[in-house]
């Protein structure tokens, strides 16, 4: 019984190479639909096709008067007459030619599958044959995202919301484009989001949208927008270490393996004494103290800092007697 889901024109004849004898009036019955797309949008069943151009006798189409969208409980083994015969019928106004939307309420249809046809009329008032059909599972409505917040991170921009989809689609956009386009950034199966593709001093818009599958999705969320700043200092310098030499103390500690690294900043203090900033925008993860005392005690602390001047804690302390 699938056959009657697939709907065809008919054959246009090959016109002669003579004037023949007077042809009847042309039908004007328009071809058929052929795109018809069905999604289910929050509580609406959203419908997209474009009118036809041309008639079955290969005549443009100018005018249409009428667009009738049919919406009916069955699936592929539902008879087409059974169908045509349950369906809901709805009345598309005839505003315009060319691609259209047409939205209508899914309530009537939530928890059963659908068939949705839809054809036109044309100005001699004979109907088109009915467009590709559609199977849709109409579903409960999956809620608009709500309470989006986003969150700048030393990773990327973390998002939060709340919605009742399975799963949401995270779209992005770059508001300093000439012509910001919204495109996907990612999917989550939870009402969170890292967004790790960003840069630092750049102003994102976000959207969130819940999807249910290929045929059911939740209104858009209201666009939330963030601009990424760097405030997020490099880690504590790690492994320090400080020993006594002829008159010196020599320290080192592990590289930092951060991208933005701008340098290191020394630390010391002598015996009990406060630690003072000591020796400024090191670039070695080392450096040789020679400003030392013999009988003294001198401790040591190191931090890192980024190339926007971030500043991290200071790592632990050590000490070498110079003797």
């Amino acid at each position: 019984m699938r056959l009657w889901f697939v709907t065809g024109a008919l054959a246009v004849a090959a016109s002669c190479g003579y004037v023949g004898p007077p042809q009847p009036p042309a039908l004007n019955m328009p071809e058929p639909i052929v795109d018809l797309g069905v999604i289910q949008t929050g509580d609406r069943i959203v419908v997209h096709f474009t009118t036809p151009v041309k008639t079955t006798e290969n005549l443009p189409v100018t005018k249409l008067s009428e667009i009738e969208l049919a919406i009916g409980p069955g699936d592929p083994n539902t008879a087409r007459s059974d169908w045509e015969k349950n369906a809901t019928r709805y009345q598309i106004p005839v505003t315009e030619l060319g691609p259209r939307d047409f939205e209508v309420p899914s309530s009537g249809w939530v928890g059963q599958p659908v068939v949705v046809g839809i054809r036109t009329t044309g100005i001699s008032g004979r109907e088109s044959e009915w467009s590709n059909y559609r199977l849709l599972a109409v579903g409960t409505p999956l809620v608009k995202p709500t309470a989006v917040v986003p969150k700048n991170t030393a990773q990327g921009v973390a998002l939060k919301w709340n919605g009742n989809a399975p799963r949401y689609r995270v779209l992005r956009s770059v508001l300093s484009d000439p012509m910001p386009v919204f495109e996907t950034a990612g999917e989550s199966d939870m009402p969170e989001f890292l967004d790790t593709v960003t840069t630092f001093g750049v102003r994102y818009s976000y959207l969130i949208q819940g999807i249910g599958g290929e045929s059911r999705e939740s209104p858009r969320s209201d666009t939330v927008e963030i601009e990424t700043i760097d405030t997020f200092a490099p880690a504590v310098p790690g492994g320090v270490s400080a020993a006594s030499a002829a008159k010196a103390v020599d320290l080192s500690w592990t590289p930092s393996n951060e991208e933005d690294l701008g340098g290191y900043n020394l630390y010391r203090a002598v015996d009990d004494g406060a630690f003072v900033l000591y020796q400024r925008n090191l670039e070695l993860p080392a450096y040789h103290d020679t400003s030392v005392e013999s009988g003294k005690r001198y401790r040591y602390t190191v931090s890192a800092f980024d190339k926007r001047g971030n500043e991290s804690d200071r790592s632990e302390e050590k000490s070498a007697l110079v003797e």
